[in-house]
């Protein structure tokens, strides 16, 4: 750790499942972390990864302010190639408490056909989104629940297979919605002919979209006979 850097007791954060997002609370401040907006998960990854909206709802819970600065950079005006390296700072009563690294340069797939010029701003700014990410989960200990910003898979297809909203679920949240329906004594067979009487006529037509709607009538089910 730099000598400059201040030893800084954060509070632990915690994550819960909330339906399909996750209820992130820091001391008294709380939050919801949003799929798709805070975070998005990748089939075959082993955790979702976080991106800068969700980071910034962290850094907010630490009540922590930041900045970033470019630590290095290389040009190549002739090959039209650029690389930067940002370091994300966040600061306590004005003294350094922890520092983020996150780097891209303009040869990543993900740029496309885009101009070399044109892709030298957007490598920047996705090196200062994946510092703020980087900082974000330092500070917090969260590296365990997410992995960083998806952008950093060098595999451009991974990054489109991120469950968008007329995905169908996942085998986790068909599981989810049995146990739900057990819980509120529906049998399974029972479930399933009300997945029918809602126009499902498999758990493969539930899409993303509909998941929160079709765990909340479960739910409520019993109360609303």
């Amino acid at each position: 750790m730099e000598n400059n850097i201040i030893v800084y007791e954060a509070p632990k954060a915690e994550l819960s499942t909330r339906r399909n997002n996750y209820e992130l609370r820091i001391g008294d401040f709380s939050t919801t972390l949003k799929r798709g907006v805070d975070f998005g998960k990748v089939p075959k990854a082993k955790t979702p990864s976080l991106w800068k909206s969700g980071a910034e709802k962290v850094l907010m819970g630490y009540n922590l302010a930041y900045d970033t600065e470019i630590t290095d950079s290389y040009k190549d005006y002739n090959k039209g190639f650029f690389y930067y390296e940002i370091k994300a700072t966040a600061y306590y009563d004005g003294k350094v408490v922890r520092t983020g690294v996150g780097c891209a340069n303009t040869n990543e797939r993900s740029f496309g056909v885009a101009g070399a010029f044109d892709s030298a701003n957007s490598a920047l700014k996705k090196a200062k989104k994946r510092a703020v990410v980087d900082l974000a989960l330092t500070i917090a200990g969260l590296s365990d629940a997410f992995t960083q910003d998806i952008e950093d898979e060098s595999n451009e297809e991974r990054a489109k297979e991120i469950l968008s909203d007329n995905d169908p679920i996942t085998p986790k949240q068909i599981k989810r919605i049995f146990a739900i329906a057990a819980n509120n004594e529906i049998t399974a067979e029972k479930a399933k002919q009300l997945l029918v009487s809602k126009g499902y006529a498999s758990t493969k037509d539930i899409k993303q979209k509909d998941y929160d709607e079709v765990v909340e009538y479960f739910e409520k089910y019993n109360e609303n006979k």
